[in-house]
C-alpha cells in the first residue's frame, strides 16, 4: 500500500558522511565529557555513554526508515504528526509531566511502570512538527484553504511557541521561532518583514526577560560574569575557563580538568567548552567544518528539492539545526546570555538526538528522490540564491 512512497536513489553523500561522522565526533566527546561525573556519582563511568550508543542506534535506525519515506507521505501525515505533539504538550499537565528545575519540560511516557528515566520533550518534537505545518500551510492548494486541517495547522505553530513559552523555557522557543521564520524565508517572504517580525520578536524578549527577576539576572551575569561568581556567573566563567585552557591545540582528549565537577552540564549544554579543552581551537574548526557541511549539503537538497513542500521542510529542518548550534557556541563563549540548548547531534540527548536524526533522514530521502528537478535554472546552483531559483522554478 506504501509502495509508491518510499525511494529508492541515492542520498547526498557529502549530508550523509557529515552527520555520521558528527554522531560518532559527539559520542566520543559525551563519553569523554561524562566518565568522571558519572563514576563520581553512580560509580559507573560507563554509564552515560551506554545510553548514548543506545540513542544512536535508535536514531541512526530512525533516520534510515525515514530517510526511505516520501516526502508526500508526510505532507498526508502533517496532521496526525501535529496531533500527537499537542497531545504530547498536554501529557505535561497530567500525572506524567516532569518538573526539572522549575520547568515543566518533560513527559515521563513510563512513569506508571516505574521507569523515571525514559521522558520526552514535546518541545523537541514541535520544532519538526511546526515546520511541516507551516510547508503544508504554505504550499496549500485552493480547495485545501477552507478545510479544517488547514486551519488547524495554521494554528499549530503559534500554539507551540505559546505552549514552550508556558513551560517556562524562553531559548528553546527562540530557536522555534526562528527556525518557524526561515522556514518563512524559504518560501519567499519579504526580507522586509522578516525584518519586522524580528524586531517584534527581539521587543517580546525584552518584555519577557523584564518580567522574570531571573531572567534579568541572567542577562546583569552575562554583561558581567565576576559579578556573581559563585552562583549565577559560575557556569560562564568555568566555560571561559575551560576554552582558555585549551589554547591551540588541547590538553588531549580525556584530559580535561573543568568536567572534574567544575563545569555543571560538560556533557550536554557545554559540552563545546569541554571540546575546546581537550581538543583545541583547530580541531573545534574541524568541527564547525562537519557542520558547515552538514548545512551547506542541506540547503542545496532543499534548493534542489522536487517540489515548494519538501524545499521547505529541508530548509526548515536544516536551518533549525544550524541555528540552535550557533547558539551552544555562542553561550559557550559568553557571546549571548546562558541558555539551556544542547549542540545538535553532539551533546547527549535522548529525544533531541534522535528527533534530530529522523529530521535528517527526512532530508536524506528529499536529497535522494528521483524526481528532483534539474532544469538549466538549477545550475551552478551553489552561486544563485534560493529565491532567484525559487522565481524561475514558478
Amino acid at each position: 500500500m506504501f509502495g509508491k512512497y518510499f525511494v529508492k536513489g541515492q542520498w547526498d553523500w557529502r549530508l550523509a558522511a557529515s552527520i555520521i561522522a558528527m554522531t560518532f565526533f559527539g559520542l566520543v566527546m559525551v563519553y569523554s565529557s561524562s566518565y568522571f561525573i558519572m563514576g563520581y556519582e553512580y560509580g559507573d563511568p560507563q554509564r552515560l555513554v551506554i545510553k548514548e550508543v543506545a540513542f544512536i542506534a535508535l536514531g541512526l535506525g530512525a533516520m534510515w526508515v525515514a530517510s526511505h519515506i516520501d516526502h508526500r507521505l508526510i505532507r498526508k501525515w502533517a496532521v496526525p504528526i501535529n496531533i500527537v505533539t499537542i497531545i504530547f504538550y498536554g501529557l505535561l499537565l497530567t500525572p506524567l509531566g516532569t518538573s526539572i528545575k522549575g520547568g515543566l519540560r518533560w513527559v515521563s511516557i513510563l512513569r506508571w511502570a516505574g521507569i523515571e528515566s525514559l521522558t520526552i520533550m514535546p518541545s523537541e518534537i514541535a520544532k519538526f512538527a511546526g515546520i511541516v505545518a507551516l510547508a503544508y500551510v504554505l504550499t496549500a492548494k485552493k480547495h485545501e484553504k477552507g478545510s479544517n486541517a488547514y486551519r488547524f495547522l495554521l494554528f499549530c505553530p503559534v500554539f507551540y511557541i505559546v505552549a514552550t513559552l508556558l513551560q517556562p523555557d524562553l531559548s528553546t522557543a527562540i530557536v522555534i521561532v526562528v527556525a518557524y521564520v526561515a522556514t518563512l524565508f524559504f518560501a519567499g517572504l519579504n526580507v522586509l518583514y522578516v525584518l519586522a517580525a524580528g524586531g517584534v520578536g527581539i521587543l517580546s524578549v525584552i518584555i519577557l526577560i523584564l518580567a522574570e527577576g531571573y531572567r534579568m539576572r541572567r542577562i546583569q551575569v552575562f554583561l558581567d560574569p565576576f559579578s556573581d561568581p559563585l552562583d549565577k556567573g559560575y557556569q560562564t566563567l568555568q566555560s571561559l575557563y575551560a576554552i582558555a585552557s585549551g589554547g591551540l591545540r588541547g590538553v588531549g582528549l580525556a584530559n580535561g580538568k573543568q568536567k572534574m565537577l567544575y563545569l555543571p552540564l560538560s556533557y550536554n549544554d557545554y559540552i563545546f567548552s569541554i571540546i575546546a579543552e581537550e581538543l583545541g581551537f583547530v580541531r573545534c574548526i574541524f568541527l564547525i567544518f562537519l557542520l558547515s557541511v552538514l548545512v551547506l549539503s542541506g540547503l542545496k537538497v532543499a534548493a534542489n528539492a522536487p517540489d515548494r513542500f519538501s524545499t521547505f521542510v529541508a530548509g526548515g529542518i536544516i536551518s533549525q539545526i544550524a541555528i540552535q548550534s550557533v547558539m551552544n557556541m555562542y553561550v559557550s563563549v559568553n557571546m549571548v546570555p546562558s541558555t539551556g540548548i544542547p549542540f545538535p547531534i553532539i551533546s547527549y540527548g535522548g529525544t533531541s538526538l534522535v528527533l534530530t536524526l529522523i529530521g535528517l533522514g527526512v532530508v536524506l530521502g528529499i536529497s535522494r528522490h528521483e524526481d528532483r528537478k534539474t532544469p538549466k535554472a538549477f545550475d551552478n546552483v551553489e552561486n544563485k540564491s534560493y529565491h532567484s531559483l525559487e522565481r524561475a522554478r514558478r
